[in-house]
């Protein structure tokens, strides 16, 4: 954890006062009172309201003598600026007092500069870093904007690690800084971007719907006539083997439902609630609401309340209309993908009820000695945990070239769960990753693409953030409680 100066940065102490967590606007964020001020969230400190709508906190009179310390968590937070839930947990600071806190003011608390220095640095006035600057619509806020929502992701790797990253930080502004710069110069669209701490600037979703609508492919291709297109997988084996609905389409202002065979069987007007993370829209007058759980680059979790996975087409440039001959560029498991490393897979194990029961799995993978055919490997260890037990078995990768068309290359194997895991898509972070997979029942030989009778497979998530996939099984367990006492009924 970073160390050292605690600055006052707002002459509110002593008395309450409301402030807020703001790179975007962090929603449902937790925020506690640093009473030791060692910078650490311990037993000693003060545990407040998560932030509001707004990223907004009350601080009472004696809470105003205290630190801040804010953390977004994985799968619970909103932040407004990547238009979903925050993939890694982390923590930004702020001195007492502090009427916001933001990736500038965690700069300043934990480093020697003061709010006057970092400002003159970035040029601009210490006005816009002490205050709102979500709030503001001149060139200035924006630049600020922008480079607050880059410096963001340097924290997050700085603030996670024991060693002291000033010099790291201070090197990686300036690149930010000077990146930003010229795109005011070059009149970009600033609210579009996010510069990484190479000076690169990459898109960044502007907005909530614009995951769903934003075509990454031909428009003028027969399977976005009616806008971005997701292949939709139910989580649910039962589900997967009984559903009519095989994928979703997205505009600005509808939502089209399409069949197994990609037609469109309905369309109706859709409304996008960016604050809550959710989209609805209305079936024979009934409100239909769906809630969006995770959202990677490439996919997103959704629950209605049945949990589905949903593949963005229009991210994959050899999708085709052919459904003969669909040739996606799915992502394959290599050994470097899991040797040495933990995963924590979630998936649906009901298979003969429409009622979801959730599973929860650690597999702590050993290294790996070798890619097999058949068979298993007694060197490649794995410690499978479930349920509070701990099981040791052996993994192995499986290749199939025979009937190799990408999505079921390199096949994770795990003994003693009698599983088979392919991977469809993975959503890489700089430290996590996270995946849509396929998992099907390790002694069915067969290994057809499409649903039927006698091969029906789940679809799950395997990621390596411990904290996303426990906030996504608690929702997942809350979206199969719902279902269960539905049928109850």
């Amino acid at each position: 954890m970073l160390s050292g100066c605690h600055h006052s940065s707002s002459d509110s102490s002593g008395s309450a006062y409301s402030a807020q967590a703001i790179d975007g606007y962090l929603i449902n964020a937790e925020v506690y009172l640093d009473v030791n001020e060692n910078d650490t969230i311990d037993a000693g400190d003060i545990q407040l309201e998560n932030t509001g709508t707004d990223g907004s906190v009350a601080i009472d009179a004696e809470g105003s003598q205290y630190p801040i310390i804010v953390r977004a968590v994985a799968g619970s937070t909103y932040d407004s600026d990547t238009a979903g839930l925050v993939k890694e947990t982390f923590e930004m600071y702020a001195d007492a007092g502090s009427s916001v806190i933001s990736p500038f003011t965690t700069i300043v608390h934990t480093s020697d500069l003061t709010l006057s220095d970092l400002a003159a640095e970035l040029g601009v006035d210490e006005e816009l870093l002490s205050g709102n600057y979500l709030e503001d619509t001149s060139t200035t806020a924006d630049a600020v904007h922008l480079t607050a929502r880059s410096i963001t992701s340097v924290l997050k790797e700085a603030l996670s690690s024991s060693i002291n990253n000033k010099s790291t930080i201070k090197n990686s502004v300036a690149t930010i800084v000077n990146a930003v710069n010229n795109a005011v110069n070059d009149g970009d669209d600033l609210d579009s971007i996010v510069i990484d701490s190479s000076g690169n600037s990459n898109s960044s979703p502007s907005s909530f719907s614009d995951f769903f609508t934003k075509l990454d492919t031909d428009s003028s291709h027969e399977t976005f006539d009616y806008g971005n297109t997701f292949m939709q997988l139910p989580s649910n084996p039962y589900e997967l083997g009984n559903a009519d609905m095989g994928g979703l389409s997205f505009t600005d202002t509808t939502i089209s439902i399409r069949d197994n065979s990609g037609e469109v069987t309905n369309s109706y007007p859709v409304n996008y609630n960016e604050t809550q993370n959710a989209y609805s829209y209305n079936v024979d007058e009934n409100n239909v609401t769906t809630d969006v759980l995770f959202r990677g680059n490439e996919f997103a979790v959704i629950s209605q309340p049945k949990v589905s996975l949903l593949v963005d087409l229009s991210k994959f440039n050899d999708y085709n209309d052919d459904v003969d001959s669909e040739t996606l560029d799915y992502y394959c498991f290599s050994s470097d993908d899991l040797a040495g490393k933990t995963y924590y897979l979630i998936y649906d194990n009901s298979d003969d009820t429409a009622v979801p029961d959730p599973q929860y799995i650690t597999l702590a993978f050993g290294e790996y000695s070798e890619v097999m055919l058949t068979g298993s490997s007694s060197g490649n260890a794995v410690s499978i945990t479930q349920n509070g037990t701990t099981t040791e078995s052996t993994w192995l990768l499986a290749d199939t070239p025979s009937t190799k068309t990408g999505i079921f290359s390199y096949e994770l194997y795990i003994n003693d769960l009698n599983l088979r895991i392919s991977n469809l898509v993975t959503d890489e972070t700089a430290s996590n990753s996270t995946s849509i997979v396929y998992i099907r029942d390790a002694e069915d030989g067969s290994y057809s693409y499409y649903i039927s009778d006698s091969s029906v497979y789940t679809g799950g998530l395997m990621t390596t953030n411990r904290t996303l996939a426990d906030n996504l099984y608690a929702k997942w367990k809350v979206a199969a409680a719902k279902i269960g006492s539905s049928t109850d009924d």
